[in-house]
């Protein structure tokens, strides 16, 4: 399965990408963050207020994604579970590690929703239209 290629292209100003569609448009990371969350822990599980949450462990590294396998249950108040449930495709970036196999800096794309995040949640508010940035 291969891309459609665009009508125009442009340089795009960043060396190692080369060139990119003309109609995109460069903006800086930082501009474009909606909401940046730590993740939380919670307590050990109590029946009420369960959810599974992703950690380092749950990251599967060949594939930048998270694995759905053995997944961490814990008790999390209602409180802290805000701007941190996750959603299906949501990226995660791993602040924490510091060793050969696990990288600070990795960012995953989380497989199914809802859960609560022990890493950084990203949220993009990007201008209208594609963008490289």
């Amino acid at each position: 399965m291969g891309y459609q290629a665009y009508a125009d292209y442009k340089e795009s100003g960043v060396e190692w990408f080369g060139q990119c569609p003309a109609h995109w448009q460069r903006h800086r990371l930082k501009w474009t963050i909606e909401s940046l969350k730590n993740g939380v822990w919670g307590n050990e599980p109590s029946g009420e207020d369960d959810l599974y949450c992703i950690r380092v462990a749950d990251f599967d590294r060949t594939q930048l994604r998270t694995s759905p396998d053995n997944l961490t249950l814990r008790s999390v108040e209602k409180k802290d579970r805000s701007g941190r449930l996750l959603n299906n495709g949501d990226l995660l970036l791993e602040k924490s590690g510091g060793g050969d196999k696990q990288l600070v800096g990795v960012v995953g794309v989380l497989q199914g929703s809802c859960r609560v995040s022990r890493v950084f949640k990203l949220l993009f508010s990007l201008p209208a239209g594609p963008s490289l940035g």
